[in-house]
This record gives C-alpha cells, sequence and structure tokens, in this order.
C-alpha cells in the first residue's frame, strides 16, 4: 500500500476507536500509528486527518 493509502487506513481506525471509545486522542493516535508502522509521510497525513476531523466534528456530525 502507499502511503497515503497507509495513513487512510490507519486514521480510520484511529477516529472509529475515539467515537466508540472515547479514548484520549492523543493516546489513540499514538498507538494507531506504532501499530500500522507507517512511513513519515504516511504518519503525517493519518495525524492531520484525524486532527482536521476532532476539529470539524460538530458540522461533520450535523452533516451525517
Amino acid at each position: 500500500m502507499k502511503a497515503r493509502q497507509q495513513g487512510r487506513v490507519a486514521a480510520l481506525k484511529a477516529l472509529y476507536e475515539l467515537d466508540t471509545t472515547h479514548h484520549p486522542v492523543g493516546v489513540v493516535l499514538t498507538q494507531r500509528l506504532a501499530d500500522e508502522r507507517l512511513s513519515p509521510a504516511g504518519e503525517k497525513f493519518a495525524r492531520t486527518l484525524v486532527t482536521g476531523v476532532q476539529e470539524h466534528r460538530a458540522t461533520l456530525d450535523e452533516m451525517i
């Protein structure tokens, strides 16, 4: 898999865990990134996705 695709997979797993368990974002993201063993580019992309979703969560929840 390419870096961005791996980043998307890791971000989706992290976001699912955050939504279902309410664990702290930093803990979940750190664990998911360690488990996935991403390249630096994939890790950066995953972090960007997760933080972006967290920043806009209220708007996204309304849309869904």
